[in-house]
């Protein structure tokens, strides 16, 4: 393989160094892959502690809230980046790669069902929404209701979090 036909950065690392005549059985093809990120939509404490997480785990983190006393630095000094907009058009600070988690966790779960038709169809990792039992299965039905597939919903991991059996 020449460099110029390589399509992705760990081809053309391999194609390079195979040019200059290196040792390329060492080369890790995980250290050429992008940082993963993380949209958490919703700004409240439990975001907080999924952003103070993020960080240790190195995901590149977007918080977005429409709330200003919320979506801050104080509140996420460890955020990426912080927008303050409506939930209506959070997208487009949505990141195009495949390697995106998304967590839903708005305020008093009013916005939940609007943020989840806004990712449902990215392409994501995870894609995870806060809640209880009896909200989610709300929120499902009324989404096949409109017209997304079974499919499409049983992939959104809801509620979030262990299984308790509470």
């Amino acid at each position: 393989i020449q460099v110029n036909e390589a399509s992705s950065l760990y081809e053309k690392a391999l194609a390079s160094l195979l040019e200059d005549q290196k040792e390329v059985t060492l080369i890790n093809e995980e250290w050429f892959l992008p940082q993963p990120k993380l949209v958490i939509l919703g700004a409240g404490h439990v975001s907080q502690y999924v952003n103070k997480l993020a960080s240790m785990l190195d995901f590149y983190t977007i918080v977005i809230d429409e709330r200003k006393e919320f979506a801050c630095k104080e509140l996420f000094p460890k955020a990426n980046e912080i927008h303050c907009v409506s939930f209506d058009k959070a997208d487009s600070y949505f990141p195009k790669e495949a390697n995106t988690c998304y967590v839903i966790v708005t305020r008093g779960h009013k916005d939940d069902r609007l943020c989840l038709e806004k990712t449902i169809c990215k392409p994501h990792l995870y894609l995870g929404m806060i809640g209880s039992k009896g909200k989610v299965k709300k929120t499902f039905d009324a989404l096949i209701e409109e017209g997304y597939s079974k499919k499409e919903v049983s992939n959104v991991h809801a509620p979030i979090g262990l299984d308790i059996k509470a």
